[in-house]
């Protein structure tokens, strides 16, 4: 299904117009996913590429606005050895985002996908002169189950209860938001890579949307491990979903069934 992209890039108050960017490295097949499903929601106006290991010129195709830039690679190293710089990577992102012209900003990482609800929550948030939203995130393990963990329970600012894993991924363009390093110096000297776990520069509770529903998915552990050897079920709480998987998730999953039979 090809992506057919609002006349013009700047939507009205009631229905704002959405950029999606995605950050990538090495992750053609999720990315590839990631971009099958969210291309099914007509209310993304633009997609934006940025694929962080590798320096070219950016390209136009399929509607597709790909730009390349060498930030690093890994997270076992910093990014003064070489490793990967999170935090420019994410403020590049938005800021080719933010030069689309669109109205709001959906960061997507390649093992992502936003489900249809997620306009409503961004709608709303237009609407009521909000600059950012917050998402809970569900790692889903299949396509009908996902998994949470006890100490991933948290209050963004302006939440009214506990969400998981919540992170800010929807902003207002105009509000020119920027990823800062991790505030917690404690936490952060823990880790081999500075940049990890950035947080978006400090803001209002008053500017802020939370949202409560299953709009932000997370699928790399349907496929592989996201940290081989660190991570087990055994510490995660499962939970049955009747949240629709996408078609495409759902063949790929087929697909590696039966491959290792």
């Amino acid at each position: 299904m090809q992506l057919t992209l609002q006349p013009t890039l700047v939507g009205s108050m009631s229905t704002p117009s959405v950029c999606l960017a995605y950050i990538t490295a090495n992750e053609t097949e999720h990315v590839e996913r990631s971009i099958a499903a969210m291309r099914q929601h007509p209310w993304v106006t633009k997609i934006i590429v940025l694929t962080t290991n590798i320096t070219k010129a950016a390209t136009v195709s399929d509607n597709i606005d790909s730009h390349f830039y060498d930030f690093g690679t890994g997270f076992n190293h910093h990014p003064e050895e070489g490793g990967f710089h999170e935090l420019n990577a994410r403020n590049k992102a938005v800021i080719l985002a933010e030069r689309a012209g669109c109205d709001w900003t959906l960061i997507c990482d390649s093992d992502e996908f936003y489900t249809p609800s997620t306009f409503e929550e961004i709608k709303v948030a237009h609407q009521t002169r909000k600059d950012v939203v917050w998402f809970p995130c569900y790692h889903f393990i299949d396509p009908t189950h996902y998994v949470t963990w006890p100490a991933s329970w948290n209050r963004p600012p302006g939440s009214t209860m506990p969400v998981h894993d919540a992170h800010a991924r929807a902003f207002r363009s105009s509000a020119k938001f920027r990823y800062v390093k991790n505030p917690n110096n404690k936490f952060r000297s823990t880790l081999f890579n500075w940049t990890m776990h950035c947080h978006i520069k400090p803001h209002p509770a008053s500017r802020v949307r939370v949202s409560y529903a299953m709009n932000h998915i997370h699928t790399h552990h349907m496929f592989e491990p996201k940290r081989p050897g660190k991570e087990t079920l055994d510490r995660w709480v499962k939970h049955e979903s009747r949240e629709f998987m996408p078609e495409v998730y759902q063949e790929a999953w087929k697909l590696q069934q039966l491959s290792r039979l």
